[in-house]
């Protein structure tokens, strides 16, 4: 069972709960330092330290965006029932993928997690292309159904009408860019007709054990 967190604890968890809700993706240290006006990194890190101690995330080493929120954090802000979200299909995190629509299970979110009025739906991630980001082969990936994105956004990208990727998208003059979290792989740049956003990532769910 969770332990009990501090003020400060409990205000770093609820910025990080907020900060992945609002843009896909949890923040780093350094943009939790700004946040809070904390001047030393090593000050943050101890706060993680305490909250994966305490049972309320997870961290990856090596990786700048590396907090993964556990259930017993939305849990703590009693952010409501489970709903259940349709997983549609496989998305790429690598090379684009045949895009195939189809219900094939379902994987429960914390209602409180989810903006009132939007549609959403989950993808099942194949490939190493947005590890920097912490997406990893085999999670699912959380999509707010639309058609539009701002620049940096991660979106999942229909290519000609046919193949899907997951990748962060950027439009200009014409063409978009679509950017792996690899140093490894190349950006993709297309004319911006041959690119369909099919929605934008809100959360990452990963299975552990």
């Amino acid at each position: 069972m969770p332990q009990a967190l501090t003020p400060r604890q409990e205000a770093v968890l609820r910025f990080i709960i907020d900060h992945e809700r609002r843009l896909g993706y949890p923040p780093t240290i350094r943009e939790i330092c700004e946040h809070f006006g904390i001047a030393s990194p090593r000050g943050v890190a101890k706060h993680l330290e305490a909250l994966e101690k305490k049972g309320y995330i997870e961290k990856a080493k090596g990786i700048s965006r590396g907090i993964t929120i556990l259930s017993t954090a939305y849990d703590q802000f009693e952010m409501g029932r489970q709903v259940l979200i349709p997983v549609v299909g496989v998305i790429a995190a690598g090379d684009a993928l045949e895009a195939v629509e189809a219900v094939s299970e379902h994987v429960p979110v914390a209602e409180g997690f989810l903006r009132k009025g939007f549609e959403y739906y989950a993808l099942k991630v194949r490939g190493d292309s947005m590890i920097d980001e912490h997406i990893l082969h085999g999670d699912y990936v959380i999509m707010r159904k639309q058609a539009w994105a701002d620049n940096g956004d991660i979106v999942a990208a229909l290519i000609d009408n046919t193949n899907a990727t997951l990748k962060r998208y950027y439009k200009n003059d014409g063409t978009v860019t679509l950017k792996p979290a690899n140093s490894q792989m190349e950006p993709l740049t297309l004319s911006a007709e041959r690119v369909k956003i099919q929605g934008k990532l809100v959360g990452v769910i990963r299975w552990i054990g």
